[in-house]
């Protein structure tokens, strides 16, 4: 059988793109990423320095390779930022890749980890407490490392690798558990306090196929290990789910990324245009929230473990 040629020129395809049936060869893939990441940032003004949110896996790679392939067009720096959740025989791999990338790259790194922030590691916390649901209080220690490490280094911009696919899978994640307060969560202008940054996600028109494959390309691609608290997620089933909708229906996971966009835009347009209580800082740490305690403190005083 013969391999299928790029829709645009006379080389082999790397990717096909089912939905719209388009054939890419490595060239013309790189650089459809590279432009679709450079759409997306172009939604919003932005000038100065970066933060680019970056474990060290195939996604925030991808992200970083492609941020330093544009920074001379979009007339801005770049500063990757690390953090450590201190998660035995998976982080030490990642972490080594990461700083192995921004050396190859000439981006400067920065880390801070759990350890450092809030005195125990999430393999700490995890042995003392009574639920299996790391990735929940990972995801909201991790956000608090990002925010202060961005802080720390004047970041007032935080980009992050999630992919089209990503964005999808947490939608229907938030629907699954009717927590629409999340899709607002982290978008500019929301969030009531200079001590949040703006996120970005450069990479929503990007599916993860492409991602994997453009990091190839970039010889930046590492086979690494999973995080070992993975298999508890939500997020697995979900992921599983998504990918067979994928392949019965092509392009599936593109229309309800869209869709996510939309109902977020809607979300906002309407949170904006009502009274919303301001954030009032933590009882214990100072840092702005919704309620005495924040939920970062609730974790680590073990108040919400079940």
């Amino acid at each position: 059988m013969d391999r299928p040629i790029c829709s645009y020129c006379a080389d082999p395809a790397v990717f096909v793109e089912r939905a719209s049936e388009l054939h890419l060869c490595g060239a013309h893939l790189k650089e459809s990423v590279e432009r679709r990441v450079y759409e997306e940032i172009q939604r919003y003004t932005i000038s100065g320095t970066l933060g680019v949110a970056f474990s060290g896996g195939k996604d925030s790679t991808a992200l970083l390779a492609a941020l330093s392939k544009l920074q001379k067009k979009l007339n801005i720096s770049l500063i990757a930022l690390t953090i450590d959740e201190g998660i035995a025989g998976y982080r030490e791999e990642t972490i080594a890749h990461a700083k192995q990338v921004c050396m190859t790259l000439s981006i400067p790194h920065k880390m801070i980890s759990f350890k450092e922030l809030f005195g125990r590691d999430l393999d700490e916390i995890m042995s003392a407490s009574a639920t299996s649901n790391a990735c929940t209080f990972c995801g909201i220690l991790r956000r608090r490392a990002l925010e202060v490490l961005a802080e720390r280094e004047g970041i007032s911009i935080i980009t992050t690798g999630h992919n089209q696919n990503d964005i999808a899978q947490t939608f229907l994640m938030n629907l699954f558990s009717a927590d629409l307060k999340k899709m607002v969560a982290g978008s500019f202008g929301t969030e009531g306090s200079s001590r949040f940054s703006m996120r970005l996600k450069p990479l929503f028109a990007v599916s993860e196929r492409e991602v994997t494959i453009y990091g190839m390309l970039a010889g930046l691609f590492a086979e690494l290990v999973e995080c070992p608290y993975a298999h508890h997620a939500l997020r697995g089933e979900v992921r599983s789910m998504l990918s067979d909708l994928e392949y019965r229906r092509p392009g599936a996971t593109s229309n309800i990324a869209l869709c996510e966009r939309e109902i977020r835009t809607e979300l906002l347009r309407r949170r904006e245009a009502t009274n919303v209580s301001p954030l009032i800082p933590c009882t214990i740490c100072g840092w702005p929230g919704s309620g005495e305690v924040c939920q970062v403190c609730t974790i680590l005083s073990r108040k919400e473990v079940k």
